[in-house]
């Protein structure tokens, strides 16, 4: 009996570590889903990229019967959510009376998609971007959301992929965060230190992932099977695999 093919769905799809995973998986001969949103102002650059990388193109507008059945129109076996947003950005989407905090974005919109997983006949594997100390109960609203997501993972019946990452950045991000590189580079050269003293595990578990390093940790674990909680160390070395 041939083994169905693998299909991912990926929401989050333009944004830094999302294209990369596009680009990772499609090149990879899977068939990928990228999703836009009918209004993204990426859509005219993305879209005709994504194409070339051999991904389909899915435009639903983020409403839960628009999400429903554009999951079950693909046949995803794989629903991936990398979905994000920045302060910065919320207060421009405010200014033009649109809702992008932390809580809209990366909380409602994951769950509406992860709904939407659960309601499929042939359950997908779900994939969730998350943050590391995202298990830690307080924190901010940036964790804060980032935790609501993963219990409602955790509670959904899905087999999962929750990736855990420390500082995503690079040099390549077309988004550019001052604050964010700068505070990057300066751990990323103390880790490197330590790793010169032997502590190499301590190193790569804290040590900033750019987003071809991301997405290649995380295409490797997301084809796997069973409940995967990945560390930056696991992300940075998929070949090591911890299961909840």
């Amino acid at each position: 009996m041939e083994k169905p093919m693998t299909c991912i769905f990926i929401a989050g799809a333009t944004g830094y570590t999302g294209s990369a995973f596009v680009k990772r998986l499609a090149q990879a001969k899977h068939d990928v889903v990228a999703h836009i949103r009918p209004d993204s102002p990426s859509m005219a650059e993305m879209a005709p990229l994504f194409k070339s990388h051999g991904a389909r193109i899915d435009t639903s507008p983020w409403e839960p019967a628009a999400i429903a059945d554009a999951l079950k129109a693909s046949k995803a076996t794989h629903v991936a959510s990398l979905l994000g947003t920045t302060r910065a950005r919320a207060r421009k989407a405010s200014k033009k009376g649109i809702d992008a905090t932390y809580e809209a974005v990366e909380r409602d919109m994951t769950l509406m998609l992860l709904a939407a997983a659960q309601d499929m006949k042939e359950k997908p594997r779900f994939i969730f971007l998350s943050a590391m100390g995202a298990d830690k109960s307080g924190g901010n609203r940036y964790m804060a959301a980032r935790t609501m997501v993963e219990k409602a993972i955790f509670n959904s019946g899905l087999n999962y992929l929750i990736a855990r990452p420390a500082f995503i950045s690079g040099s390549d991000r077309s988004e550019f965060r001052l604050m964010e590189r700068s505070a990057t580079i300066i751990s990323d050269g103390i880790l490197s230190m330590t790793g010169l003293m032997g502590a190499r595990k301590f190193r790569d578990s804290y040590r900033s992932l750019n987003a071809e390093q991301l997405a290649a940790g995380m295409a490797t674990l997301a084809l796997r099977e069973g409940n995967i909680i990945a560390n930056p160390f696991m992300l940075r070395h998929p070949d090591h695999s911890s299961h909840r």
